[in-house]
């Protein structure tokens, strides 16, 4: 009888132990843990203070490498809403008197090699640079002077002559591009080139007038003295009757943000 009381308690040992193990597993299970964390990150913005310095970047591919930098309109201009660059010169060459509507077309610009030593055939475009952080909008204008002889007395002038800037293509790094369209400038008149509404035309913009493929072509084709970009035409009526001479004009460019008070639009 002793010897089954002895079998008993080892049993009943044995079962207490398991048990024992048992709850402790479980403790285990529903220990709490913690695998994730935070870490938090923070920039502030603050309006760009590079302007209108250092150089302008070619919107289009120059069709020659290296090349002379493009130097901005004002190297010294800090602003953040800068005009960077605009055609230099729009040079219509030497043409016949027409006793009808005439049109002629520019001679292509040129973008210079490095050291000066070689220059291609180039598109001619605006650009301009804002680098605010509002996002607000802001618009280019041109505006046309009288084509004439002088200023003096004797000065003659070209009576309804225009520029015309056809098919603008607009080159933008970002996601909200400014918008432009093709547009004809008389004389005393301001024309919006290119502009952006609230929301676009932050960063580079740059308005294009020209087909660089085709410019590049016309340049190698041996039997093109002169490459012409068809894009920025000059439109002479029959009744401007034009004297023998050069004629001049100057175009003004004017950037201005359109963030103002009410919606009016300020020069910047």
């Amino acid at each position: 009888m002793k010897r089954l009381n002895s079998m008993k308690l080892i049993r009943l040992a044995t079962v207490a132990t398991l048990g024992s193990s048992l709850v402790a597993g479980s403790v285990s299970t529903f220990a709490a843990e913690n695998r994730t964390g935070t870490t938090d990150n923070e920039v502030t913005f603050i309006e760009g203070d590079d302007g209108g310095g250092g150089t302008v970047e070619p919107p289009v591919e120059p069709p020659i490498e290296p090349i002379d930098p493009i130097d901005p309109i004002d190297p010294g201009a800090d602003g953040p809403l800068n005009l960077m660059y605009v055609p230099k010169k729009m040079d219509f060459g030497s043409v016949g008197i027409s006793a009808t509507d005439a049109v002629y077309n520019m001679i292509a610009e040129e973008i210079t090699g490095s050291g000066g030593t070689v220059s291609a055939p180039y598109v001619s475009f605006a650009q301009v640079k804002d680098t605010r952080g509002t996002h607000e909008g802001w618009d280019l204008k041109v505006e046309l002077s009288n084509f004439t002889t002088g200023s003096g007395a004797s000065a003659k002038t070209l009576a309804g002559a225009q520029v015309k800037l056809s098919d603008p293509v607009i080159d933008h790094a970002g996601t909200s591009a400014p918008t432009a369209s093709t547009v004809t400038i008389e004389p005393g008149s301001k024309v919006s080139v290119m502009s952006a509404a609230d929301g676009q035309g932050a960063g580079t913009s740059s308005v294009i007038w020209g087909d660089q493929t085709q410019l590049t072509d016309d340049a190698a084709d041996p039997d093109i003295d002169v490459v012409e970009n068809e894009a920025i035409q000059l439109l002479v009526p029959a009744s401007a009757t034009p004297e023998a001479a050069k004629y001049t004009a100057t175009m003004t460019w004017e950037l201005s943000s359109t963030a103002g008070v009410g919606g009016e639009t300020l020069p910047q």
